[in-house]
């Protein structure tokens, strides 16, 4: 389930996009927005290769032989990559999505 905050974040990021000099958005998915699963596995460090797949609407990782959903972007947005890029961040609080080329 998607906090308040990410949520809140979510959409604030949205509604600048309607700013004509915005060239990137930043998003912040705190870890406790994970599910308790993903979460364990996210805070020990075994999901590897992060990337958005655009088909679930997600961003996935690589656990040992096993991609599994890290978070789905369903209940806030839809991301689409026609025409931006992005870089994902993570660290022990949060996963950071830089979009880029707006």
């Amino acid at each position: 389930m998607v906090s308040l905050v990410t949520h809140l974040l979510i959409m604030n990021i949205i509604q600048q996009l309607k700013h004509p000099y915005l060239i990137k958005m930043i998003i912040h998915i705190p870890v406790s927005d994970l599910d308790p699963n993903v979460r364990k596995l996210y805070l020990e460090n075994r999901i590897k290769h992060l990337g958005i797949d655009y088909a679930p609407n997600s961003i996935m990782g690589w656990c040992e032989e096993e991609e599994i959903e890290v978070f789905n972007f369903d209940r806030v947005c839809k991301l689409d990559n026609r025409w931006t890029g992005y870089e994902i961040y993570k660290n022990r609080t949060e996963i950071i999505i830089e979009i880029t080329n707006l």
